[in-house]
């Protein structure tokens, strides 16, 4: 179902695609598609190597963009100069910018109120057409919740071509997979901990950690709590999966 070509990233697949033609794709997929556009970053696709049915909905997308540098570093070194990391925060700003209607589901009400703020200040043209805070749930609690059907059918019936999803990953994969039968003519995009950008709650960044790969570190200095486990969970395992491929691509080339 990937409308774009791909890389196999330890089974799941990623669409080779940059920040450039990301935006591009989304929008011609827009009219006439339904479906959902996941972000998985090396986190994800960890676990997706060990969890195959989070791997098929990963695999079942539209689109599963390159999140962070270690995705795109593993693209380069299999010989994909095009592939680069593409940022949920800046594809927000950029198809803000063009007259798709959005929805934005995910954080907390005090949050939204803020990226009502920001979007309604920067962006005074945008087509937003509603925002809501979905109810707190585990995992095991995303299938069949009927406060989540009667949200994702509320939003269905104000049409929106993009509904921005706002759960932690892989939490948000799974919503975005199971409740896609409820909507008629849209786009969910699953963009992770994006909101807290946007309201500001944490900080994008610099450029500069971006291409040195050390994003992880960031995130950790500005929320240990959340992101400790997680990025260095994510590294460990992730350098381990490339190193095994390495050395097992070299003994088949020996035999």
């Amino acid at each position: 179902m990937n409308y774009a070509s791909h890389i196999s990233i330890f089974g799941t697949q990623i669409s080779i695609t940059n920040s450039t033609e990301t935006p591009k794709q989304v929008y011609s997929l827009v009219e006439s598609n339904k479906g959902y556009i996941c972000l998985p970053d090396a986190f994800v696709i960890v676990s997706a190597n060990k969890n195959k049915k989070l791997q098929q909905i990963l695999n079942n997308s539209l689109l599963s963009l390159p999140d962070g540098q270690p995705i795109a570093l593993y693209a380069r070194f299999k010989g994909i100069k095009s592939m680069s990391s593409v940022s949920g925060y800046k594809l927000i700003q950029q198809l803000l910018a063009t007259e798709i209607s959005h929805f934005f589901y995910g954080s907390t009400e005090e949050e939204l109120y803020k990226i009502r703020e920001r979007i309604t200040s920067e962006f005074p043209l945008a087509n937003v057409v509603g925002y809501k805070a979905p109810p707190w749930v585990e995992l095991d609690q995303i299938e069949n919740n009927e406060k989540l059907q009667a949200d994702i059918r509320g939003i269905n019936q104000l049409k929106p071509n993009i509904i921005w999803v706002g759960f932690n990953s892989p939490k948000q994969d799974y919503f975005m997979a199971h409740y896609l039968q409820y909507l008629d003519n849209s786009i969910m995009i699953g963009v992770g901990g994006v909101f807290d950008y946007l309201s500001g709650k944490l900080k994008f960044s610099p450029e500069w950690i971006k291409k040195l790969a050390l994003r992880w570190v960031y995130r950790i200095i500005q929320n240990p709590k959340r992101y400790f486990r997680r990025n260095v969970y994510a590294v460990f395992h992730f350098t381990r999966l490339f190193a095994a491929e390495l050395l097992f691509s070299r003994k088949s080339s020996r035999s």
